[in-house]
Formats: C-alpha cells, structure tokens, sequence
C-alpha cells in the first residue's frame, strides 16, 4: 500500500515537473518569437529610413535636373522610365522601394499672402462653401494679416478676444486660430495655400480642385483629364481655356515644391513631408535648401 502511495507521490511530482518545464520551454518560445519579431519590426523600419533617403535623393535630384519638364512628364520621359508618372501637381506616384511620392510646386498653389479674392473665392466654394461663407474666410484673413486693427465687413478684428497677428501669416495652420471651419474642411482649404512663393500663379502645377475652380465648370474636368493622361500643353490649355501667360499667370514651376514621401511594407508605415527650394544654378547658396520638414500621421 505504501508503496503504491509513493509511486502515485512520485508520479505526480514527474507530472508536475513535466508541467513546468513545458511552462518553461513555453516562456522561452514566446520571449525568443517576440526577440524575433522585434528584431524584424527593426529592420523593417531601418529599411524604410534608407529607402525615404533614397527616395528624396532621387526627388532633389529630379528636381534639380527636370523641374521644368516633369510638368509634362509623360511627354518628356521614355514611356519605359519609371519617371513617366512624375508630376508636379501633387498627384501620388510610385518610386522604388515600396515608396511613393507626391510633389506640388508651390506656383500652383495660392500665396496666402498675395492673392487674387477672386482666385479664392472660387477655390473655396469649389470645396463647396457658399460665397457667403467664402467672403468670410477672406475678410478674417485679410483682417489677420493687416497692420491695423479696423474691422472689414465680416472680419475679425475687435471680434475675437485674443490678440490678432496684423502681420503675415507664418505657418499655413494659423487659419486654425481664426476660422471656424470644421477638421476636414481646414485640412482642404490649407493644402490650396503656401507661405512661400508670393510669384505668380500656374495653373498647370495647381491641385486638381483648383485647376477646375480656375477654368471653371465647362471645361475643368476636361482639363485635368488631358493633365492626367500626360495630353494636355501649354498652347492646348491656352486654347481650351483662354488664360495666356502674363497678368499674374505663369505656366513655369517655381523654386519650392512640397515632397510628401510614404514608405510601406506589411505593418509599417512612414509618411514624410519636406518642403524644398531648388536653385540648381545658384552660387550664393546650396542647391537644394530644406525649408520644412515633418512626419505626417
């Protein structure tokens, strides 16, 4: 009887140890699969840093090389080129390396500095504000922007009770601080604007929904169409639309460009946004000078 007892004790101890070693071996596997996908998470994401270095190496050296032509890339690169879907005019086209990148030249945006209020209030109510709501927006960023403090006709000057800027806008999400607009609106007005180019506008670099705000409803959808096909020109769009160079128009890229470069593989995601000067024939200064950078979420 005892010693059935003692091989039963024993038995239970062997079963026991059995069960801690397996929670043992258990404990190791899952710490060693963790190291492991750790150790890959890193990896993945060091390849992501060199391939968006890569990427922007390759984006200032187009740039600095081709800014002129890449706002008719389809024409001016060999349809084998992985170039042929570069533009300037902030459309997502892919690079190597799992990367892909958008750039918008900063003439086809609106200087929120100088503007036309025609040009924008056009802009805006093609994202659909009414001109009411347009004229307001406008009346509080000229309100904003000037040196004294009398009030425009629906502006903000005397209205809001915090000191007003009455000097140029710095950053473009200072729009935040004096509009009501929604999240999602904001975002859209903002990405029409830039507070580094004050030159004229170009048309052909301009974002989609301002391009068709400027050639207006009848031949707007038509225009990007032919944009996008890498078919439309100058002498085209002159044609087409009426608008020539001259009196605020440029149909030439200027100097600043905003470079959005995204990076993805399995559960990685990397979204960087720099905003560039490029001056390839410059002596005073370098080449390619870096006015912005940051990471986009």
């Amino acid at each position: 009887m005892k010693s059935r007892m003692c091989c039963g004790i024993a038995l239970v101890q062997v079963l026991i140890m059995v069960a801690m070693i397996s929670l043992f071996l258990l404990y190791i596997q899952q710490v060693n699969s963790a190291k492991i996908k750790q150790t890959e998470r890193v990896k993945l994401r060091a390849n992501a840093e060199a391939a968006l270095q890569s990427a922007k190496a390759e984006v200032e050296f187009q740039l600095l090389t081709n800014s002129k032509q890449l706002v008719d890339a389809h024409n001016n690169f060999d349809q084998e080129d992985n170039r042929r879907n570069w533009n300037l005019h902030g459309k997502k086209f892919p690079l190597e390396g799992n990367v892909y990148a958008s750039i918008q030249d900063h003439a086809g945006l609106i200087s929120i500095h100088h503007y036309s209020s025609l040009r924008m209030t056009r802009a805006l109510k093609a994202l659909g504000m009414n001109e009411a709501q347009a004229l307001k927006l406008i009346s509080a960023l000229r309100d904003w922007q000037d040196e004294d403090s009398s009030t425009a006709d629906v502006g903000i000057d005397g209205v809001v009770d915090y000191k007003i800027r009455n000097g140029l806008v710095s950053q473009i999400s200072e729009l935040s601080w004096f509009s009501s607009l929604d999240e999602k609106m904001l975002k859209q007005v903002t990405s029409l604007f830039t507070t580094h180019f004050n030159g004229e506008f170009n048309p052909l670099t301009a974002p989609d929904n301002l391009l068709r705000a400027e050639v207006g409803e009848d031949y707007g959808d038509n225009i990007v169409a032919l944009r996008d096909n890498g078919q439309l020109t100058v002498n085209q769009f002159q044609n087409l639309t009426g608008v020539v160079r001259g009196d605020g128009i440029r149909f030439s890229p200027s100097n600043w460009f905003s470079v959005l470069l995204e990076y993805s593989e399995q559960d990685i995601t990397i979204r960087r946004k720099y905003v560039l000067n490029v001056s390839p024939y410059s002596k005073s200064k370098k080449p390619v000078v870096l006015l912005e950078e940051s990471s986009i979420r």
